[in-house]
């Protein structure tokens, strides 16, 4: 009966939600992709760009479409995920102010994946 009683109030459910998602370290950042402020299409973004899905230029070829690497923002690097979304000079520029604006220390990174852990 207490079983049926917590699953009600849904205090069975939060239980084992917080069990299962442990006591790992919350990277304060994240709250920037899903948060309530955040627009549904710059979410949509960057929920392709973290499962690599975005149509950049190395992603259209690997499918063997043949195409100019070169960016078309810089026309200096070839175009992929970390390049646009990292190393580009603008994207370093919008995640230093947000960072900034979110009060989390600055770090210097190229490599999403990184971003992700």
């Amino acid at each position: 009966m207490a079983l049926i009683q917590d699953i009600k109030t849904g205090s069975l459910i939060k239980q084992m939600y917080l069990k299962l998602i442990g006591d790992n370290e919350r990277i304060p950042w994240k709250t920037l992709r899903f948060g309530d402020d955040t627009r549904p299409k710059a979410q949509f973004t960057v929920w392709l760009q973290m499962h690599g899905k975005l149509m950049t230029v190395d992603r259209l070829a690997s499918w063997g479409i043949n195409i100019d690497p070169i960016c078309n923002l810089c026309n200096s690097y070839s175009e992929t995920r970390n390049h646009v979304f990292m190393e580009y000079p603008f994207s370093n520029k919008v995640w230093e102010g947000v960072l900034k604006w979110m009060k989390v220390p600055l770090f210097r990174t190229t490599q999403w994946e990184q971003m992700e852990k």
